[in-house]
């Protein structure tokens, strides 16, 4: 019997020091990818130019009126639900002006910047009055809306520039998957 319980202690002893034989050891790695999330609207002049600061009205002629064609065009990460388009006005610039004289039109089909029309009933927006107006359409990441601001009196030099500030409060909230 001790000799039996000798072996056996010799043998678990010699098992447990030589390298095992058999059997792979696998092991899985996981990689997870993040990024800072960013959202924004940007004015998009007519020669497909994002301005991301105060855009200057700039108006040309047609007839007895002028006409100034931009996007406000979502270059965030993150689809926006609403955001606010703020109307500087320079009285240096133009003193007779009304803000007024200024309506904002936006377009959903296409401007033609040739015979001023829009492929469908343009949607009044905004007028110059209010020093800020509110665009509550969701922009998916990249997407646009086509505006135009004009004015009846053919005033060239308006001296208004355009700020677009998107509020943390119009994008949705963080999303976890596959946690």
């Amino acid at each position: 019997m001790k000799k039996l319980i000798f072996v056996c202690v010799t043998w678990t002893v010699l098992a447990s020091v030589l390298p095992a034989s058999a059997g792979v050891t696998g092991r899985s790695v996981r990689t997870q990818t993040t990024s800072t999330a960013s959202w924004g609207v940007s004015v998009v002049n007519q020669n497909n130019v994002i301005t991301n600061q105060d855009y200057p009205l700039t108006l040309t002629a047609s007839g007895n009126t002028s006409y100034n064609y931009f996007s406000l065009r979502n270059t965030g990460s993150l689809t926006t639900n609403n955001f606010t388009v703020s109307l500087l006005q320079d009285v240096i610039k133009n003193k007779n002006l009304k803000p007024g004289d200024v309506i904002f039109e936006r377009c959903d089909g296409l401007w033609n910047t040739t015979t001023n029309t829009c492929s469908v009933t343009p949607v009044q927006v905004a007028t110059g009055v209010s020093s800020s107006f509110q665009i509550t359409i969701p922009l998916n990441v990249g997407a646009e809306i086509k505006m135009r601001a004009r004015t009846t009196n053919n005033n060239q030099s308006i001296g208004f520039s355009l700020r677009v500030q998107v509020p943390r409060s119009s994008i949705r909230g963080g999303q976890v998957t596959h946690s």
